[in-house]
């Protein structure tokens, strides 16, 4: 059995020219190295610059590559090789300052016990927790107003993508940190949510991929329900934190446990 394990990464995420080194460690103890390709990272280019603007989300480039995904466990999906090609991927889960500027962009409704105000004029009441309470078209809503806003193809991760991002290079771990125990590194089995990046990140500088707000996936367009990832604050077993572990739920759930990230691509990038 193969174990992909990272022998190099990207602090703060991986730019251009960059192409990331990994080792796969066999049971005979063999190491043979694999690199991602650079090519299509450098046509994928740099992330939009929106860190220093106003309430828009800053990004993590991830570095296109074939990972090992799923698991053995027994309520796990199988495991497999998949190829995915590299992607932006906000730093931090959508916070309600991000979404409440798309609310009064938009001039969309919103009831929501996270905000003052109405249409056109909505507040967070604490602007660094991820937004909740959005079903999946409120995410896809947000999703396509910040494609029109950056002119890049900007959408909810699929599964596939959300797992890959999540294990961060080290492909076998259960969790975003690694093998060790979830207490101190994710925001699970407490009362409510905490602030985006009260903990550490993952090997690509993402935070709260486990843990916090559970996250939306992709669905196809006819589908009833849609995959949710990362587990949440409400969550009272460390199980539920797990990497490949994907709930299904009907896209017009909206509760106080699940909120969502995005990704993004050129317009003219493949996917």
């Amino acid at each position: 059995m193969a174990i992909l394990v990272a022998a190099g990464l990207c602090a703060g995420g991986c730019g251009r020219d960059a192409a990331v080194p990994w080792s796969v460690k066999t049971d005979g103890d063999d190491f043979h190295t694999m690199e991602y390709s650079s090519v299509e990272t450098d046509r994928l280019g740099k992330p939009p610059k929106t860190r220093r603007i106003r309430d828009l989300p800053s990004w993590v480039t991830i570095p296109g590559g074939v990972a090992a995904l799923g698991s053995r466990e027994p309520d796990a999906p199988p495991p497999r090789d998949a190829r995915v090609g590299s992607f932006w991927m906000t730093r931090t889960e959508i916070t309600t300052a991000q979404f409440a500027r798309f609310l009064n962009d938009s001039g969309r409704r919103f009831d929501s016990p996270q905000f003052a105000g109405g249409p056109g004029r909505y507040a967070p009441l604490a602007a660094r927790e991820p937004v909740v309470y959005v079903c999946h078209a409120d995410a896809e809503a947000y999703a396509r107003w910040l494609s029109e806003r950056l002119d890049a193809d900007v959408r909810l991760p699929t599964a596939d993508e959300w797992e890959y991002a999540a294990r961060g290079g080290a492909h076998a771990a259960p969790f975003p940190w690694g093998w060790s125990s979830a207490e101190g590194r994710a925001a699970y089995n407490i009362d409510r949510l905490r602030p985006v990046g009260a903990y550490p990140p993952n090997p690509f500088r993402l935070y709260d991929m486990a843990g916090n707000a559970a996250e939306w996936c992709a669905a196809e367009e006819d589908a009833a329900r849609a995959a949710v990832c990362g587990g949440s604050w409400s969550d009272r077993s460390e199980g539920m934190l797990l990497v490949w572990r994907r709930v299904e739920l009907p896209r017009d759930y909206r509760d106080a446990d699940v909120g969502f990230r995005v990704i993004a691509r050129p317009r003219s990038a493949p996917r």
